[in-house]
């Protein structure tokens, strides 16, 4: 017998499932071949889309998922393709 799928797991955005792991600052910076300070005053001036996860006092941390990081590069027209 055939499995069912839900449809929400198994949704393909550029490729990608919607449940695959979200990226780290380091992992968009890399790609894009920028610092991570770049990428987090992208995610603080609202133009690249990022889960914040606050940690009480200490710094927040953020994750991508790799279908916004695809919109950003989309939007702005960035030249660098990000694998």
């Amino acid at each position: 017998m055939r499995e069912r799928r839900s449809e929400s797991t198994d949704a393909r955005v550029d490729g990608r499932r919607e449940t695959d792991p979200r990226l780290t600052t380091r992992d968009c910076a890399e790609r894009l071949g920028v610092s991570t300070n770049f990428i987090v005053g992208e995610i603080r001036d609202g133009r690249l889309r990022a889960l914040v996860i606050r940690r009480g006092r200490r710094r927040s941390m953020y994750r991508i998922a790799p279908a916004d990081l695809n919109a950003y590069l989309r939007q702005h027209r960035w030249t660098k393709a990000a694998s």
